[in-house]
């Protein structure tokens, strides 16, 4: 389910960015992709705040931050400039 929402999310921003863009409007679409981000979900999911942060250990993963600075880089784009997709991931990182 998570691989299919994923996708859906990303089917429904280049529509709405088809659609905007054909009635000529400046308002810009733009979808974020991030990898593994260290949050709380691996802790409730595994109902275990050891085991999440054993796999964070292992693993690279990106931070809070990261994300924030490729929301404020779509942000500062010049307004004739559209991204539509950017998909980040920790460097090593297998998915």
């Amino acid at each position: 389910m998570y691989s299919a929402t994923k996708h859906a999310v990303k089917a429904l921003t280049e529509g709405m960015w088809g659609e905007l863009a054909a009635k000529g409007s400046p308002i810009k679409i733009g979808a974020i992709s991030p990898g593994s981000v260290q949050t709380e979900w691996l802790a409730k999911a595994f109902n275990d705040v050891a085991k999440a942060k054993q796999r964070y250990a292992e693993t690279k993963a990106l931070q809070a931050d990261d994300i924030a600075d490729v929301v404020c880089f779509l942000l500062s784009t010049p307004a004739h400039v559209q991204i539509n997709d950017i998909t980040l991931r920790p460097i090593g990182a297998k998915s």
